[in-house]
């Protein structure tokens, strides 16, 4: 699929054996239209999935090494209490 206007869209399947077909969307029924429009809007939706799951992840990372350090150094204080 391009990212030009959607009369100059394309889908492109893969087939087997490397072949693809290539559909032009301005010579697309209504309803095959309709359909492409589900399948972008999926996969745009698919975009926005990973990319909110990458962030969130990305945080959690960000906590885990936090919160490892705070309770490094809380182990290293109860160390040092107890030898005092």
């Amino acid at each position: 699929m391009s990212n030009t206007n959607k009369n100059e869209q394309q889908l492109i399947i893969n087939g087997d054996n490397e072949e693809k077909r290539v559909y032009k969307y301005n010579e697309m029924k209504d309803e095959q239209k309709i359909v492409y429009a589900k399948i972008v809007d999926l996969v745009n939706e698919s975009h926005s999935i990973r990319q909110e799951a990458n962030k969130k992840l990305e945080q959690n990372h960000i906590l885990q090494k936090h919160y490892l350090a705070v309770l490094e150094d809380l182990l290293e204080n109860k160390d040092e209490k107890e030898t005092e």
